[in-house]
């Protein structure tokens, strides 16, 4: 069974932000995740990336408020 690419690009995305917390920095960034979907999917899997990621980051936010959704991504671990 084929699967839309938009299940492909999720996974990748997933699986790179959970290395990213995993790593040394504790984050990713979003240009590293849509360049590896390009490298590994193409040029119209990175700009679906992007708008997924960009669609999630302000859904995410609307949900929390600006204190929950800082807490959550970890910008201020001290706080």
């Amino acid at each position: 069974m084929i699967k839309p690419l938009s299940f492909y690009v999720d996974k990748i995305i997933n699986d790179l932000k959970e290395k990213g917390k995993q790593s040394k920095q504790k984050g990713w960034a979003m240009s590293d995740i849509v360049q590896e979907v390009e490298n590994q999917l193409g040029k119209d899997a990175s700009e679906l990336a992007r708008k997924h990621m960009i669609s999630d980051y302000e859904s995410e936010y609307k949900r929390l408020n600006p204190v929950g959704w800082a807490k959550s991504q970890r910008l201020f671990p001290n706080k």
